[in-house]
């Protein structure tokens, strides 16, 4: 929904926040580790540029730059048919952009700039990211981000107004959306029975966990379906969690040897989770959806792998002397011997 409403800018933040990048900014900047701060949301108030966050804004000051961006909230098909978790609405999910800090009261932060992009932190997970500014800068050993744990983290942000030069890499692989965890559950699930479902809640036990993507799983945490781009879960007796996507789909997990088990409807492993649409006028961005676990009947199965996260660097000129820019999918490595592995 957008809202009608014609926000003030503050201006002359901006002009005093100009005159500082010299003075904060001069020369080359030996970075690493993790380079950004986050903030969770709790709500964004359009009209008036500001947001707020759930206790006290500590560590973010008037003119800092930091990226407002929304990881969820996508609306999916939840119908339990092989159309399940299918995008059916972006709505906000994926809304990203740059913003300086105006004033900073109490847990009320307003920017600067209008928002040119609605957010909706009650139907999705916003959060704040602080974004460093650098004249040079020098990446002496890798730039990471902290995992994305359901509230924030997840992303690699950062400007330079000059070079930056890479004597390490820059690695978000695994900080995206979490895997489904692996849970024991008996024989084929279903009370023995199997089951070809594609959505079931936690006490019908009809599969095993899916993983997470930018849609919601509209409360069936269990089964083979696809929830966006997050890995469906293992549906019956070891069979393997589906792959966490992005751009692309991801790959349906692995079926079991034995598949003429008299008690079990399957084998129906975890499907891989649904390709995600990019388009410049959109421009939005996603994390990597998580993997789904596999089946898990005698405490060997394994749970799904987080997906990649998001970098975002804005520089002239890139030097990477042979380093490599990462947003892998995590995998699973843990051998899930007699039951179903993790995507």
């Amino acid at each position: 929904m957008k809202y009608i409403c014609t926000p003030v800018k503050h201006v002359y933040a901006l002009a005093l926040f100009l005159l500082l990048i010299p003075a904060l900014s001069f020369g080359q900047t030996a970075i690493s580790g993790i380079i950004n701060s986050y903030w969770e949301v709790i709500s964004v108030d359009f009209c008036n540029n500001r947001v707020a966050l759930p206790g006290i804004a500590v560590g973010i000051a008037n003119g800092d730059k930091v990226m407002l961006i929304q990881m969820t909230g996508a609306e999916t098909d939840i119908t339990d048919a092989p159309t399940y978790g299918t995008v059916t609405d972006y709505l906000e999910a994926g809304n990203y952009e740059l913003l300086t800090i105006f004033d900073v009261n109490n847990n009320v932060i307003t920017f600067n700039e209008a928002l040119l992009k609605n957010y909706d932190a009650f139907n999705g997970k916003v959060q704040l990211v602080s974004v460093p500014q650098y004249t040079d800068a020098d990446i002496v050993s890798d730039v990471i981000a902290p995992a994305w744990d359901g509230k924030t983290g997840g992303v690699i942000a950062f400007q330079a107004s000059g070079t930056v030069t890479m004597n390490a890499n820059i690695d978000a692989s695994g900080k995206g959306f979490r895997g489904g965890i692996v849970q024991n559950q008996p024989g084929c699930f279903g009370a023995g029975a199997g089951s070809a479902n594609y959505r079931c809640d936690i006490i019908d036990l009809c599969g095993g966990n899916k993983g997470e993507g930018i849609g919601n799983n509209g409360g069936f945490e269990l089964g083979r379906g696809a929830p966006a781009n997050g890995g469906g879960g293992g549906n019956d007796n070891n069979t393997g969690g589906g792959g966490g996507s992005n751009f692309g789909a991801a790959g349906i997990g692995g079926q079991r040897l034995n598949t003429g088990l008299a008690d079990c409807k399957g084998p129906n492993p975890g499907l891989g989770g649904h390709a995600l649409i990019y388009s410049n006028a959109d421009n939005k961005v996603f994390a990597g959806g998580g993997g789904g676990s596999g089946d898990d009947n005698t405490g060997e199965g394994t749970s799904g792998a987080n997906g990649g996260g998001i970098i975002l660097i804005k520089t002239p000129t890139l030097n990477g002397n042979g380093f490599s820019i990462l947003a892998n999918g995590a995998s699973q490595l843990t051998t899930a011997n007699r039951d179903g592995g993790g995507g």
